[in-house]
Formats: structure tokens, sequence, C-alpha cells
């Protein structure tokens, strides 16, 4: 989402890929320039009521963010649930 509010169009690649993608930065696509272009700092955690939720970060910019994602069918598919700016090495976890 832009400073505006409003969607930012986003480039991707089509292809086959040996697995599922959580999240993906084309190298062309400049919408999030300001946090980088670099993926790193995956994790995945398992909530009690058996959903998966991913994190990760981008970085290279001039503020780093942290994304996040939510899967309820065992990771075939993702969702995306918010964006955390400022944020570096997000580590989700469950306290029991």
């Amino acid at each position: 989402v832009g400073m505006d509010g409003e969607s930012t169009q986003r480039l991707v690649r089509t292809g086959a890929v040996p697995s599922t993608i959580i999240n993906y930065i084309h190298p062309l696509d400049t919408a999030l320039d300001y946090a980088g272009s670099f993926i790193g700092s995956p994790t995945i955690t398992k909530l009690p009521p058996g959903d998966l939720l991913a994190c990760t970060d981008i970085f290279g910019g001039a503020e780093d963010m942290g994304l996040v994602f939510k899967s309820s069918d065992g990771g075939e598919s993702w969702r995306y649930v918010t964006e955390l700016i400022s944020c570096q090495w997000p580590r989700p976890f469950v306290l029991k």
C-alpha cells in the first residue's frame, strides 16, 4: 500500500516452483524500495489451533520491515496479515 493508502502495482514471475512461495519481490518491483529489496530471516510458528504464522523481513533500504503471513491449511496457501515497520529479524513465538 502506498503512502496515500492506495495499492501499488506489483510484479511477479510465473512458472513452476518446487514448493509454496510465501513472499517474493520481483527484481523490477520498486514498491518496497524504502524498506529494501532483500528478503531474509524466515520463521514459521505453529499456533495452538494449528494455523501457521510465517514472518520474514525486507531489508537493505532506509527502514527495515517485517511481514506476517498466515496459513490455515497446513501451508498449502498463505494470506498476508500485516507489515511491521522498523522490524528486523521478526521471531513469532507461542507462550505455553
